[in-house]
């Protein structure tokens, strides 16, 4: 009955790591699967990556407490090619003004 126990847990503890070790795998489009003819020209880089959008122009729906507010034109930007997007507001005081936003109550835009 002991020997039982030891044998289910050590083989259920074997299983949880290597299914972690299974799940942490990075997976990597495979450039075959278009079947283009011409593939060395083509940079397929950014469908390896979760975020798939380029750095650039996008008009985006912008909502506040669950509703919409506007839409607006808003660039995004790239720090470095491994980085994710993030929204780049110029005047950012004036826009979270516009959102309703009490700026004056936020200590990090003092």
């Amino acid at each position: 009955m002991m020997t039982t126990r030891i044998k289910v847990g050590l083989t259920a503890g074997t299983c949880l790591i290597f299914s972690q070790s299974l799940m942490a795998e990075v997976s990597v489009f495979n450039p075959a699967l278009l079947e283009i003819d011409h593939q060395s020209g083509v940079d397929i880089r950014q469908f390896n990556r979760a975020n798939l959008m380029p750095p650039g122009f996008y008009s985006v729906d912008i909502f506040i407490n669950g509703k919409m507010f506007e839409r607006q034109d808003v660039t995004f930007v790239q720090d470095n090619p491994d980085a994710d997007l993030h929204a780049c507001f110029v005047a950012i005081k004036k826009t979270l003004t516009t959102f309703g936003v009490k700026v004056d109550a936020l200590k990090s835009l003092q």
